[in-house]
């Protein structure tokens, strides 16, 4: 009955330092019905930011550092892995999470508005 959804797992979606995006999709998917899907996945352990949308033609970096993409439309939500020294703020309101990534001085380094 909640309006958003948002899953929060330690290790992202990735094998062999190539993201697996259907392994995350098959973990997910096992937990929430079809009919309500996460609108955000948030996860850590990389020590690098990475913001990959649904599409995954869009890869947003810290320091624009290439990754690789396997099965690349597998997820329909984007994902955020947090680096270690940035914070993911997330402002829920009933009609949009609004996501904001800062860096240890405070500097806005991403963000994001996910509407449902």
């Amino acid at each position: 009955s909640a309006k958003h959804h948002i899953v929060c797992m330690h290790i992202p979606p990735f094998q062999r330092n190539k993201f697996d995006l259907g392994q995350a999709f098959s973990l997910v998917q096992n937990v929430f019905p079809a009919d309500a899907m996460p609108d955000l996945l948030l996860c850590g352990h990389l020590h690098r930011y990475i913001r990959l949308m649904p599409d995954a033609r869009e890869i947003i970096t810290k320091k624009n550092v290439p990754c690789q993409i396997k099965n690349p439309e597998a997820l329909p939500y984007p994902v955020i892995a947090n680096d270690i020294d940035t914070c993911i703020v997330v402002d829920v309101t009933p009609s949009a999470l609004q996501i904001h990534v800062v860096d240890s001085t405070g500097k806005t380094i991403d963000q994001l508005k996910i509407r449902r």
